[in-house]
């Protein structure tokens, strides 16, 4: 599974059909020297009812549409560490070239009061739940600019949401604040490591977003498999 399991992470769904950060390019206009409330936008990331859609043609030569409906879930106990989290519902979808080829739910738990990650759950369609807990935990700062970033959390993969499932890996996953083509951008970025410390694939997944720190409608998603040569920005 590749770095969708946390967050909204598409890149295991894409990786099961086909296959830090994402760049910026500003399209010749300079970027706000804004003061961004950033922790707002994690949190409205987080506890926010949002659908955002994006779409590109991977290095493989097929063409991706990806839905991201986020929403809040109901309280719940983390499995594996049982530790009592609010919860946020995505909801994904990825179509290859028109044809569904994936559907998933991944419910993020997290500290309602610190909006510190505590864990995810990915179940995708007709399989079973697969988890990843957080071993380290941090938030954004209250403001910050664009082209910065920081710290999220490093996540513990497991094969299982049982409490002998075992661990296939870590990942990293931080924010950052990008600009691209006259659009602001809060992005969750990821990185996938195997056991032995190898990258296994890189996520971006980047929403709109405004000094105040609300989300808007478009969306930027960035996805590498270093082992395959494959790549995939989307669009939306």
């Amino acid at each position: 599974m590749g770095a969708l399991h946390r967050l909204v992470s598409i890149c295991g769904l894409v990786m099961l059909a086909a296959c830090g950060g994402g760049g910026s390019d500003d399209g010749g206009v300079m970027p706000p020297a804004d003061n961004f409330a950033v922790r707002t936008a994690w949190a409205n990331f987080l506890t926010a009812s949002r659908t955002w859609s994006a779409a590109g043609v991977a290095s493989n030569g097929l063409g991706y549409d990806i839905t991201i409906g986020v929403q809040p879930g109901a309280a719940s106990v983390m499995p594996i560490s049982g530790i009592a989290a609010a919860r946020s519902d995505t909801a994904l979808r990825v179509r290859e070239n028109g044809v569904i080829v994936s559907d998933a739910l991944s419910e993020t738990f997290f500290d309602a009061a610190t909006l510190q990650l505590v864990g995810v759950r990915l179940t995708a369609t007709g399989g079973s739940g697969v988890c990843s807990l957080a071993s380290t935990a941090a938030v954004p700062p209250t403001t910050a600019q664009i082209g910065t970033g920081g710290t999220l959390a490093t996540l513990d993969e497991r094969n299982g949401c049982l409490a002998g499932s075992a661990t296939l890996g870590t990942a990293t996953i931080g924010w950052s604040l990008e600009f691209e083509a006259g659009t602001s951008y809060f992005c969750i970025n990821s990185t996938e490591h195997d056991l032995g410390g190898s990258v296994l694939s890189t996520e971006s997944d980047c929403v709109q977003v405004s000094p105040d720190g609300s989300l808007g409608a478009r969306a930027r998603i960035t996805i590498t498999q270093p082992g395959s040569g494959f790549t995939l920005t989307a669009r939306g």
